[in-house]
C-alpha cells in the first residue's frame, strides 16, 4: 500500500480560527448526543445545539452540519449523507436528523443510525481517531500519556463498559435495598 491510502489530515490555523469548532462539527455530525465536544462541557445537549447557533441568526433559522462519506461492507460501496439540523426555542434546541443512503432517504437507517455509526467507528474509540493540538500535547507527556492510552485502551476494548454495569449494578442493588427497607418500616 502506498501513503495515499492512509491519508492523515492535520488542520492549522490560528487560534479563535475555527480548527475545534469544525472537529466538533464532524463529531456531531457522526455522534449526536453522544458526541464528546469540546465546547460542551457538563452542559445539556439541547443546550449546546441552542447555543452552537450563530449570533447573527434568528434563532428559528437554527443551523446545522452535514457530513458525507462513502463506506464499503460486504465489497459493496454505499455513498451516506447526513445532516443534522436544529432550530432554538426558549434556549432549548430542538434537532432534525436525515440520513441518505446512496442519494435516497433513509428512514429506518436514520431511526437506528446510533447503532450503524457504532458499527463504523464506535464512540469510545473515536477519540482515538478525532483529537485537536491538546490531546497530542498530552499524549506527548510521559506523565498524562500513560493515563490517556490507558483508558484510550479500556474503552477500545469495552473494559470501561464492565465498569459503568458493575457501578450500574451497584445503584440498583442500593435501591433495592432502600426499597425494601421502606416496604418493611411500613408493615
Amino acid at each position: 500500500t502506498t501513503e495515499q491510502e492512509k491519508p492523515i489530515i492535520l488542520v492549522g490555523g490560528l487560534n479563535g480560527g475555527g480548527k475545534t469548532t469544525s472537529l466538533d462539527a464532524l463529531r456531531l455530525s457522526r455522534y449526536g448526543r453522544r458526541a464528546v465536544l469540546g465546547g460542551r462541557k457538563d452542559q445539556a445537549y439541547e443546550s449546546y445545539l441552542a447555543q452552537s447557533i450563530h449570533r447573527g441568526v434568528p434563532r428559528h433559522e437554527g443551523a446545522a452540519v452535514e457530513l458525507a462519506f462513502r463506506h464499503t461492507a460486504e465489497g459493496t460501496e454505499s455513498r451516506y449523507r447526513i445532516h443534522r439540523s436544529w432550530q432554538s426555542k426558549n434556549g432549548k434546541a430542538r434537532e432534525r436528523m436525515v440520513v441518505l443512503k446512496n442519494d435516497r432517504e433513509d428512514h429506518v437507517l436514520a431511526e437506528h443510525w446510533d447503532d450503524f455509526v457504532e458499527t463504523i467507528l464506535p464512540s469510545r474509540i473515536a477519540p482515538l481517531f478525532f483529537f485537536d493540538g491538546e490531546k497530542i500535547e498530552s499524549l506527548a507527556d510521559p506523565e498524562t500519556s500513560s493515563a490517556i492510552l490507558r483508558e484510550a485502551l479500556y474503552s477500545l476494548l469495552g473494559l470501561d463498559l464492565v465498569e459503568k454495569l458493575n457501578t450500574d449494578l451497584t445503584a440498583l442493588q442500593r435501591r433495592q435495598r432502600a426499597t425494601k427497607e421502606q416496604a418493611a418500616h411500613f408493615e
